[in-house]
């Protein structure tokens, strides 16, 4: 079985409303993911950008560093090999 991720970005503000969850039933299914950076100071060993991750599911969330912006998008790969383990 072929796992797929969905990233879900929210753009709009938080409201009050219960929403219904019981159609995420697995792990990954909904991941919300944000990146930040550049920032400064950057970190003892020069990380620059940081992403987070938080899976709808598990509520497990874990946080990357990386040195470039473009370092993210194998972050987001090991984030996924990481759940299916």
């Amino acid at each position: 079985m072929m796992n797929v991720v969905r990233l879900v970005f929210v753009v709009s503000k938080p409201s009050n409303n219960i929403k219904d969850k019981s159609h995420i039933n697995r792990p990954l299914l909904n991941v919300h993911s944000d990146i930040c950076g550049p920032i400064t100071p950057s970190t003892i060993d020069e990380k620059r950008y940081f992403k987070i991750f938080m899976d709808e599911y598990t509520h497990y969330c874990i946080t990357y560093l990386a040195e470039r912006k473009s370092d993210l998008f194998k972050v987001l790969k090991d984030f996924c090999s990481e759940g299916t383990s």
